[in-house]
């Protein structure tokens, strides 16, 4: 008797690469890590990042320049 597998290759939202993990983390993280810094580069504002430190933490927030544009915009 013949056997059919059936198997859902789970493809990266981004780039489309194959993503091997179990299907419930796929789920709650459709992405590679391959791609990871292209979505980084995507992800933050053309005119930068500035970086604070709070306790044992590094926070990133858009810089001044984003913000007051933003403001003005309103």
């Amino acid at each position: 008797m013949s056997e059919i597998i059936l198997s859902r290759i789970q493809r990266c939202h981004q780039c489309g690469r194959e993503v091997r993990r179990r299907p419930l983390d796929y789920e709650e993280n459709p992405f590679c890590t391959v791609c990871l810094a292209e979505r980084i580069d995507q992800a933050s504002p053309s005119d930068g990042v500035l970086w604070r430190v709070k306790g044992h933490y590094v926070i990133a927030q858009a810089s001044r320049k984003h913000h007051s544009s933003a403001r003005e915009h309103h």
